[in-house]
């Protein structure tokens, strides 16, 4: 644990140094990172105050709407409330995930592979993978993953398959409950992670009790010729699917490249070095699966070490292997190799199942792999070489995957570089904000443009707000922003600030201002001098708005 407390320490720089200044992320109008924080202002915001932190009336006002979809920050909330200060309560919470996944990983590790060294590798690679921490920058979430290898480290013992048994029976009801608390917990931090969850729960069992490809002889041309079969039909149903218009979610776009398993797409000279020679990787966040090239060379070299060990391996390895296969082709429903589409593979239908296909990026399911793939190498190595041999190569692979995880220095949010016209605002009259720019957004759509910025600043002057962001916009939402003319031209504004539109009737203006209420009205930078803001001028001076002050940012309010 103090050995992952100081890797998270030296790799995220100056952080926990200030944690009451600092927050990585950054304020681009765009990023994650405010919504995450906000999220936890509002927990804290309701429960205080003995209200119910599934309503969220702070933002898209006067409707608000249900956080049951954002529940999934919950957890990070109720910690939070231990500290006076969320930002230092949101780095510690976040230091301590980092440890507690190392932690998990190593003792999960350690059950198959007892060698302290190679357990402290395989804790290191599942904490630190550059998958991780590059998500670290935008997407707090899914750091929060310290559940996951103590679920499953609990869940192999929960079943057994004794005799002739075709349902499965409880083995121990105590892990049974650790796994129902641990799902709990996890489903409070990030749906995502609770979904690959269930995933690995069904697929243990139907691969360790029911498949059991391992008896399979691939040897043989018959298991092959029914692969490429069952591919060509899953393919052919994918394509047809396709062109009938069945909603995917968008799931393909964010398809992986099975390339990136192999090359650190995200690195600057990997991009250079394959545009040089008419290549390319998509290199946005859920393309980065790449474990270091020294863990692939020691991979490489276990498989030639351990060809000899196949019979002996215990079936949870072998499970735990196949599991990692299965995930790597989750995260490829497109398979793609340096951007050149070959085919779909069967794994891509599950996006056309309704409920299941809103966990779209399934790219994100590359954690497992990163959590049960060490393990089965390591196995391997430890059961082929002297515990000597294993130990020192553990340690060096750690000194290097070290130097190979670094990630780049983060974008930090600093308290003490927010615009003072954010302190402003809350003392002034009235509880309502109109943000310019202003938009609805949800994990699929955006109308208008919302300013994620807000959100943060929403913790500090504490009033609600006119649009904002939620996992999923209802249709109630949608209707009465976009039925109130003004309103609608604020977000077509908002989207183009220098669309000339044709200024609204008085009725309209009225009809607005008392649908909307909004007390105070506050414009980015980037809209001054436009169209946008002489729209805003003339609908706000017709209800008594001025300009409350001349800074940066400027604010309008109500004489």
């Amino acid at each position: 644990m103090l050995v992952f407390a100081a890797v998270y320490l030296l790799y995220t720089g100056n952080i926990m140094l200030q944690p009451d200044r600092y927050l990585i992320g950054r304020l681009d109008m765009q990023s994650d990172v405010p919504v995450f924080y906000n999220n936890i202002y509002l927990f804290e915001k309701k429960v205080t105050a003995g209200q119910s932190p599934l309503h969220n009336d702070m933002e898209m006002h006067p409707a608000g709407f249900s956080m049951t979809m954002n529940s999934h920050n919950f957890i990070m909330g109720a910690f939070c409330l231990l500290f006076d200060d969320n930002t230092v309560g949101l780095n510690v919470g976040l230091w301590l995930s980092f440890i507690l996944s190392g932690l998990g990983a190593a003792l999960l590790c350690y059950r198959f592979v007892p060698n302290y060294w190679a357990a402290l590798l395989a804790g290191f690679i599942f904490a630190f993978s550059p998958w991780k921490m590059i998500k670290l920058q935008d997407h707090h979430w899914f750091a929060l993953t310290a559940t996951m290898p103590f679920y499953i480290y609990h869940f192999i013992d929960v079943f057994t398959f004794e005799g002739r048994r075709f349902l499965p029976a409880i083995a121990s009801y105590k892990k049974l409950v650790y796994c129902l608390l641990l799902g709990i917990v996890t489903a409070l931090s990030e749906y995502y992670l609770t979904f690959f969850l269930l995933y690995f729960s069904g697929f243990y069992i139907v691969i360790k009790h029911y498949v059991q490809p391992w008896r399979i002889d691939f040897k043989k041309l018959r298991p092959w010729l029914l692969i490429a079969l069952i591919t060509g039909i899953a393919s052919t149903a994918v394509s047809l699917l396709d062109a009938m218009g069945w909603d995917d979610k968008g799931a393909f776009f964010w398809g992986g490249d099975l390339a990136a398993y192999f090359l650190p797409v995200y690195s600057p000279w990997v991009t250079n070095l394959l545009g040089s020679v008419g290549l390319e990787i998509p290199a946005y966040q859920e393309n980065y699966f790449f474990l270091g090239f020294s863990f692939i060379a020691f991979t490489v070299a276990t498989v030639f070490i351990a060809r000899k060990q196949e019979n002996s391996t215990p079936t949870e390895v072998k499970t735990f292997a196949w599991l990692s296969l299965l995930f790597v082709m989750l995260s490829l429903p497109v398979l793609k190799v340096l951007g050149h589409f070959l085919f779909y593979l069967p794994t891509a239908l599950i996006h056309y199942i309704p409920f299941v296909n809103n966990v779209r990026v399934i790219t994100r399911i590359f954690v497992l792999f990163s959590l049960l793939f060490p393990i089965v190498v390591l196995w391997y190595f430890n059961n082929s070489i002297k515990k000597q041999v294993v130990t020192a190569v553990s340690i060096a692979l750690l000194a290097v995957l070290f130097i190979e995880f670094k990630p780049n220095p983060y974008q930090t949010i600093d308290k003490q570089s927010i615009p003072k016209e954010v302190y402003e605002l809350k003392p002034m009259k009235g509880d309502v904000v109109l943000p310019i720019p202003a938009g609805l957004r949800d994990g699929f759509t955006q109308i208008g443009l919302n300013n994620s910025d807000m959100l943060y600043f929403q913790t500090i002057f504490d009033k609600k707000m006119i649009g904002g962001y939620t996992a999923r916009l209802s249709s109630k939402v949608k209707q009465l922003y976009l039925i109130d003319p003004v309103m609608r031209d604020i977000l077509k504004l908002s989207e183009n600030p220098n669309q000339e539109l044709p200024k609204p009737t008085p009725q309209q203006v009225d009809a607005f201002f008392a649908a909307f209420a909004p007390d105070i009205i506050f414009i980015h930078p980037k809209y001054r001098a436009t169209a946008a803001e002489r729209y805003i001028f003339e609908i706000a001076g017709r209800k008594g708005f001025r300009l409350a002050n001349a800074g940066e940012y400027l604010i309008m309010t109500r004489h």
